[in-house]
């Protein structure tokens, strides 16, 4: 959408300066509305404002925390923003079907695919069914990794009629927990769930189980306990990412490359994130590449330019 046509000044409309646009500014993205305006010079459509390179698809969650998929090259654009994230890689493999043998899983208790609606919508949602509510049961994938490095492990659960969801990281070189066993805040059987764990492998580590969940006997629900699990993820860093699907090997989700068509002259950047909070990048000019692995937060909803 253009900002600041049909304003009627002798055809300048695009010197005309909208409401909703700062006084101070030399060009205006507004990703949420999905509007731009650059002053002072032709107008421009709110797809030419920007470009988006990206080698691969990937998801984007909407304020209502339903994933929507975005195809290679395609802006990550909700009603929250534009998400722009670094490149990533999954190292868990068949992210999203629990019910491959890559998972290990207590004898007596069974994996089921596809039984429900997974958090993009499609039906890949699946479920664990456990035995006797008096027994323990674990379900758990073993992943390379390397020692002395940060990762983290994330997927998303949702209560069916078990009673909790219980995650732990094992270091399986060593024979011993790296994350013991806790029971996940926020898992409930109204919706999705996304746990979330971050860990240093201790020296020597080479390999771990990642567990999504864990029955404990006589505690966690009766007899044919039910719990599902979908976009199961262990990635090197901090933070985890927007989800990346996996099959028989790990997959990598290619780095946003956002590039934003300033106009002519120096320009300083101020990036307004989905808290609100803000980040400065000055002095940029050009056709400038927001940079993906320095921005304070992943979703930016509008970009303000001042010419500097």
């Amino acid at each position: 959408m253009l900002i600041g046509q049909g304003s009627g000044r002798n055809g300048d409309h695009y010197l005309f300066r909208p409401s909703g646009v700062p006084g101070d500014a030399s060009m205006f993205i507004d990703f949420v509305n999905q509007r731009a305006w650059r002053g002072l010079v032709e107008p421009i459509a709110f797809d030419n404002a920007f470009s988006c390179d990206r080698g691969s698809a990937g998801y984007a969650p909407n304020a209502a925390g339903v994933l929507v998929p975005f195809a290679a090259d395609e802006p990550r654009i909700t009603d929250v923003g534009i998400l722009i994230e670094p490149a990533a890689t999954n190292l868990c493999l068949w992210s999203n079907d629990i019910a491959n043998a890559a998972y290990v899983l207590t004898s007596g208790a069974s994996k089921t695919s596809d039984v429900i609606a997974a958090p993009d919508g499609s039906m890949t949602g699946d479920m664990v069914t456990y035995g006797d509510g008096t027994l323990a049961f674990q379900m758990y994938q073993i992943i390379p990794v390397a020692e002395g490095t940060q990762y983290t492990y994330s997927y998303y659960a949702r209560l069916g009629t078990k009673l909790r969801n219980r995650y732990a990281i094992y270091n399986n070189t060593a024979g011993a927990w790296i994350v013991t066993e806790a029971i996940a805040t926020g898992v409930t059987s109204g919706a999705w769930t996304r746990v979330k764990v971050t860990f240093t492998t201790p020296a020597g580590c080479t390999g771990i189980r990642v567990y999504p969940d864990r029955f404990t006997a006589n505690i966690d629900g009766p007899t044919g306990s039910t719990i599902y699990i979908w976009g199961q993820q262990l990635e090197a860093g901090p933070a985890a990412s927007s989800p990346i699907e996996t099959t028989s090997s790990t997959a990598t989700r290619a780095a946003d490359a956002i590039t934003v068509a300033l106009p002519s002259g120096t320009h300083d950047l101020i990036l307004t994130f989905d808290d609100n909070s803000t980040q400065v990048l000055d002095d940029k000019s050009g056709d400038y590449l927001l940079p993906a692995d320095l921005l304070n937060r992943r979703t930016i909803k509008t970009l303000k330019a001042i010419a500097a």
